[in-house]
C-alpha cells in the first residue's frame, strides 16, 4: 500500500501518464516517471539545476545519438519535457550528462558535459563552456581533467569547489573509478584524485554530492550479482567519505540502477529494471524521512516576554509558513528535507526588530529527523548614533546637526551673538562641509526616533505586566577632547524642563561635561517632540521617565574627534 501511494504521488507531480509514443506497461514499475519522461529509448543521468530536471536520452539507432531533455518544476508539477537546444553541444559526438554551476565570482554560468573529442578519440572526455552575457562560449576540453583514457559523468558540487567524474585511467583501483578535482584559488582545477576509500575493483560511475555532503554513486562492487547499485557514503573529516551503504529497495533492484540525484525529499535514478517503458528509464522514490524543527527562544534579559511570531522562509526568501511563539518561547515547523531555510523571529514587544537564523534540513532515511535548536533573542534597547558615520554635532555646539539648527547657528554668528569673545569661541562657525551631512543626520535621527517609539510602544500592555508601567529612556552625551577656555559659558536662553528634569541658566560656565550633557538634552527634546507628535493623547508621554546624562570626553575610544561628539540611548522598563 505504501508503494502504491508513492506511485500515485509521483504521477501527480507529472502532468499525466503515457502521453507520448511509448511502450509503457499498464502497470509500470514502482516509482516510474511514466511515458511523459520515459520512452523505448534510454533515459538516464538526471540532474537538477534551478528547479529544472535535465536528463540524457539516447536513441537505439546505430549512431546512438544523445539528446539533452529538460523539464521545469513549478507549482508542484513538472512541465512537459522538451529538448534543450540552447546548449552548445552541436558537432560534439555523444554529447550529454550536463552539470551546471552559477559562479558568483565571475557571474558566469558554467557548463560541464561529456562527449567524444573532435580529434578522433574513441573515449569520452569532459568539456567546459561558460554563458557570458546570455551566450555560451565554444566548449573546450578540460586538459587537467582528461587523460588518454575514458572520462565521463561530470558533476560539480553546489558550491563550485569540487568536480567529480568517472574514469578508467591509469592508477584506478579497478575498472572505472570515481575521481575528484578541487578548484584552485585562481579558478583552475587541480590534479584529479582517486576516491580510493570508495572505489572497488569493479566499476563506479555517476557521482552526486548531496547538500549534506553525502556522496551518492552507482557501483558494481558492493553486490555479489555485479549489477549497478545506488550507494551512499557518509562525509568523513579524514577521508572525505566513508562507510558506503547500499540503498534499500525499491531504490535498488535486481537490475542496473545508476545516476542518483536528490531533489527536495526524493531521489531520482535511472534503471533498466523490469516494468519500464523500454531500455533505461527514469524513476523517483522517497529518499528522506520528514524533518521536524523544534526551537526554543531564549533572551539575555531576565523575564523578558518571549511570545511572538516565527516565519519560515524558503531558499527563494518567500514566507512558506508562520507559527505563533508561546510565552515560553517554543515553536516548531515541519520541513522538507534537503532544503535551505531561514527562520525569522518577531518578538511581540519589539516587532520592528527581527532576528533571523539560516539552517539546512538534512536528508535521512529514518522515519523522522528532529532538529532541536535554540534561538537567541537580544532585546534591542541600546542605540549609538555613531552607527551612521557622520558628524552629528558641530564642534563645540550642543544641538544636533539638522538643517534648522545649522541655519539658526549661522544666524547667531551673523548677528555676532556668539563667536566674538573667549566665552563662546569654543563653538565652531559651521562651514559648507556640514551641509553635506545634513540629510544623513536627519534620516538617522528620524530612524532612531522611529525605533525608539517602536520600543516604548512595544513595552506597553502585556510587555509591562511584570513592571511598574513606567519606561526609562536614558540618553548620555559625549564630547571630543578639544580644549574649552576657562572663560567659556552657555550663551542661550535659560532651560527649565521638569519633564526631562533638566535646568540650566544662561551664563553657566561651560566645560566638556556640561557640553556633553547639553547634547544629550537637545537630542532628548528631538525624541520627545517626535513621540508627542505620534501620541496626541499624552498617555504614552506620561509613562516615560527621561534620564539625561553627560559623560564628558570618551577617552577609551579610538574614533576620530567628530565621531566622539555623539549620544547613546538606552530604553528599559522600570521595576
Amino acid at each position: 500500500m505504501k508503494y502504491k501511494l508513492l506511485l500515485l504521488f509521483v504521477f501527480s507531480l507529472l502532468l499525466s501518464g503515457c502521453a507520448a509514443k511509448v511502450t509503457c506497461p499498464k502497470n509500470p514499475a514502482i516509482g516510474s516517471l511514466g511515458g511523459l519522461f520515459n520512452s523505448d529509448n534510454d533515459e538516464y543521468s538526471p540532474f537538477f539545476y534551478n528547479n529544472t530536471l535535465y536528463f540524457t536520452s539516447t536513441s537505439k539507432e546505430k549512431n546512438r545519438a544523445e539528446t539533452i531533455i529538460k523539464s521545469e518544476f513549478e507549482n508542484g508539477r513538472f512541465s512537459r519535457p522538451q529538448i534543450d537546444s540552447t546548449l552548445p553541444l552541436a558537432g560534439y559526438a555523444n554529447a550529454g550528462l550536463p552539470t551546471f554551476f552559477d559562479n558568483p565570482l565571475t557571474e558566469h554560468t558554467e557548463l560541464y558535459f561529456a562527449a567524444i573529442s573532435k580529434k578522433g578519440k574513441i573515449n569520452r572526455n569532459i568539456f567546459f563552456a561558460e554563458k557570458i552575457g546570455g551566450r555560451w562560449t565554444r566548449p573546450k576540453e578540460l586538459e587537467v581533467i582528461n587523460s588518454p583514457a575514458y572520462e565521463s559523468h561530470p558533476f560539480i558540487s553546489s558550491d563550485g569547489t569540487q568536480l567529480f567524474f568517472s574514469s578508467d585511467r591509469e592508477g584506478s583501483v579497478g575498472g572505472i573509478d570515481l575521481f575528484t578535482s578541487i578548484r584552485q584559488a585562481d579558478g583552475s582545477w587541480g590534479s584529479p584524485q582517486n576516491l580510493v576509500n570508495i572505489n572497488t575493483p569493479e566499476n563506479e560511475i555517476t557521482p552526486y554530492l548531496a547538500a549534506d555532503a553525502s556522496l551518492y554513486f552507482a557501483s558494481q562492487g558492493y553486490s555479489d550479482k555485479k549489477d549497478y547499485n545506488i550507494m551512499r557514503a557518509s562525509p568523513d573529516k579524514t577521508t572525505g567519505w566513508a562507510n558506503p551503504k547500499l540503498l534499500p529497495f525499491p531504490i535498488n533492484s535486481d537490475d542496473d540502477d545508476t545516476g542518483p540525484a536528490i531533489f527536495k525529499d526524493r531521489i531520482f535514478i535511472a534503471s533498466n529494471r523490469r516494468g519500464g517503458c523500454g531500455g533505461i528509464d527514469l524513476y523517483a522514490f522517497q529518499a528522506c524521512g520528514p524533518v521536524q524543527l523544534e526551537c526554543v527562544v531564549v533572551s539575555k534579559v531576565p523575564d523578558f516576554p518571549l511570545s511572538g511570531t516565527a516565519n519560515l522562509y524558503n531558499s527563494m526568501n518567500e514566507i512558506i509558513n508562520s507559527k505563533k511563539v508561546d510565552e515560553k518561547g517554543f515553536f516548531k515547523f515541519e520541513l522538507v528535507s534537503s532544503e535551505n531555510y531561514k527562520i525569522e523571529y518577531i518578538n511581540d514587544c519589539q516587532a520592528n526588530f527581527r532576528e533571523t537564523k539560516d539552517f539546512f534540513a538534512p536528508c535521512s532515511d529514518s522515519n523522522v529527523v528532529v532538529i532541536k535548536t535554540m534561538f537567541e533573542f537580544v532585546p534591542k534597547n541600546d542605540y549609538d548614533l555613531t552607527e551612521v558615520k557622520v558628524p552629528f554635532f558641530v564642534s563645540g555646539y550642543y544641538m544636533p546637526n539638522t538643517r534648522e539648527n545649522l541655519e539658526a547657528l549661522r544666524l547667531k554668528f551673523a548677528y555676532n551673538l556668539i563667536g566674538l569673545d573667549e566665552g563662546t569661541q569654543y563653538i565652531e562657525k559651521p562651514g559648507d562641509e556640514y551641509d553635506s551631512y545634513v540629510d544623513e543626520v536627519e534620516v538617522a535621527l528620524k530612524d532612531a526616533a522611529e525605533r525608539l517609539y517602536s520600543i516604548v510602544t512595544g513595552f506597553q500592555g502585556n510587555c509591562l505586566k511584570k513592571e511598574s508601567g513606567k519606561i526609562q529612556i536614558s540618553i548620555a552625551g559625549f564630547a571630543d577632547p578639544r580644549p574649552i577656555s576657562p572663560k567659556a559659558y552657555y550663551p542661550d536662553a535659560n532651560i527649565s524642563d521638569p519633564k526631562l528634569n533638566f535646568y540650566l541658566e544662561r551664563g553657566t560656565a561651560m566645560d566638556n561635561l556640561l557640553l556633553s550633557k547639553l547634547r544629550a538634552y537637545y537630542t532628548a527634546k528631538y525624541f520627545e517632540n517626535f513621540i508627542n507628535s505620534k501620541e496626541k493623547t499624552g498617555e504614552l508621554a506620561a509613562k516615560l521617565i527621561w534620564k539625561i546624562d553627560g559623560r564628558g570626553v570618551d577617552s577609551t575610544s579610538t574614533m576620530p574627534s567628530e565621531m566622539l561628539r555623539r549620544v547613546n540611548i538606552k530604553i528599559k522598563p522600570m521595576p
